[in-house]
C-alpha cells in the first residue's frame, strides 16, 4: 500500500490493482501509444498543407480522447476510489486540454526535422497529458502540499520520456525513409 498523502492526514491509501488487470491495462496502454505514434505518422504522410491540418486536427482529437479514456479506466481500477464521484466539468476540463496539447504539438511532430524541436513538442505533450490528469483527478486531492511529489515528477518523467521517445524514433524513421 502507498499513501498518497506524506503527513499525518490521509485521504486514502492506493493499493496496486490485482495482476490480471495491471496486465490488461498495460497492453492496452501499449496499444494506445502505438495507434497514436500511427496517426501521427499518417499526418505526417499528408502530402498538401490543408489535408495535413485536416489530419492533424483528426490524430489530436483520438489521441486527445484515447488518452484520456486510458486515464479515466485507469481510475476506476483502483478500489480505493469506489467511493470517489468522477465530476463531469473536471472530467471534460481534462479532454479538452489533452485535445488541445495534443493538437499543438503533432503539426511539429510530423513535420520538423529538428531535433530540439521535436523535444520540446513531445514534452509539452507529455505536459499537457498530466495536466490533464491532473485537471481530471483533483478533486481527489484536498490539498497539493501533502503530495508524493517524487510520483508527480516520476510520472512527468515517465510521460515526457515516453513522448520524446516515440517523437524522435518518429523523426529517424521519416529521415531514413527520406534517404
Amino acid at each position: 500500500m502507498f499513501s498518497i498523502w506524506q503527513g499525518a492526514m490521509q485521504a486514502f491509501a492506493v493499493a496496486f490493482p490485482p495482476l490480471l488487470e495491471s496486465l490488461l491495462f498495460w497492453g492496452f496502454a501499449t496499444l494506445v501509444v502505438h495507434v497514436c505514434q500511427r496517426l501521427v505518422e499518417h499526418t505526417a504522410y499528408s502530402v498538401d498543407p490543408s489535408s495535413r491540418r485536416v489530419s492533424a486536427s483528426h490524430a489530436a482529437l483520438c489521441i486527445g480522447c484515447v488518452v484520456w479514456v486510458m486515464d479515466v479506466v485507469g481510475l476506476f481500477m483502483y478500489a480505493e476510489l469506489d467511493h470517489h464521484v468522477l465530476e463531469l466539468v473536471p472530467a471534460l476540463s481534462g479532454l479538452i486540454i489533452m485535445a488541445v496539447s495534443a493538437r499543438l504539438t503533432i503539426p511539429t511532430l510530423c513535420t520538423s526535422a529538428s531535433t530540439r524541436r521535436i523535444v520540446v513538442a513531445g514534452a509539452w505533450l507529455g505536459a499537457g497529458m498530466l495536466a490533464g490528469h491532473f485537471t481530471i483527478t483533483r478533486g481527489h486531492v484536498h490539498s497539493f502540499a501533502q503530495v508524493n511529489w517524487m510520483a508527480i515528477v516520476l510520472s512527468l518523467a515517465t510521460a515526457v520520456g515516453l513522448s520524446i521517445y516515440t517523437s524522435v524514433r518518429h523523426r529517424s524513421t521519416k529521415l531514413s525513409a527520406l534517404t
